[in-house]
Order: C-alpha cells, then sequence, then structure tokens
C-alpha cells in the first residue's frame, strides 16, 4: 500500500531570538533541545510538529506558542540565559517543513 505524504515546505525571513524557559510547553511537552516557539508564518498559523531549519542546518520542532499571535517571529529553546542573550534577536532566511 502506497503512503501519500503532503509536505508544504516555504523559506521565509523570520525574526528569531530564544528562551530559557523551564516547564511544559504549549504542546504540553517539557521544554528541551531542539524545540521552538512559533505562531504564524505569513499569516497562516503553524501547527504543532512543524520542522524549521535554520540556515546552519539546525533543525526545530515547534512545540510552543508566544501566546500573543506574532507572526514570522521564531523563539528558539537554549538551555542557559547567557546561551540567549548571546544567541541575541535575528533575521535569519529559514525553511518551514509544515507537516
Amino acid at each position: 500500500m502506497n503512503k501519500l505524504l503532503s509536505l508544504l515546505a516555504i523559506v521565509v525571513t523570520l525574526n528569531c531570538s530564544a528562551y530559557a524557559d523551564y516547564g511544559i510547553t504549549a504542546s504540553g511537552e517539557p521544554v528541551r533541545q531542539g524545540i521552538c516557539a512559533m505562531d504564524s508564518v505569513n499569516g497562516m498559523v503553524v501547527p504543532f510538529g512543524t520542522r524549521v531549519v535554520l540556515p546552519d542546518g539546525t533543525v526545530l520542532i515547534v512545540k510552543d506558542r508566544f501566546g500573543a499571535n506574532y507572526n514570522n517571529h521564531l523563539d528558539i529553546w537554549m538551555p542557559t540565559e547567557s546561551g540567549c542573550w548571546k544567541f541575541g534577536r535575528r533575521n535569519l532566511l529559514c525553511e518551514v517543513e509544515l507537516p
């Protein structure tokens, strides 16, 4: 039996920042390396499980939300606050792959 996979991938510039919160994400999972927060891209709500590929090849999975419907923003989870400050805020050309 053949399985049909539907994948929509777009390349978009995202305003990226980082956070070092500990606890549970909006999807109900604990925070951990490799997750990010995102609300929408180009006005379209991004579902949990969406993959975001950064320019350096790092792959992140959307598991959290900003909570204020930010468009074209990405918040990357990091284990330390100092790492977040070092990362700062950057506009990055990212590939967003919807599940």
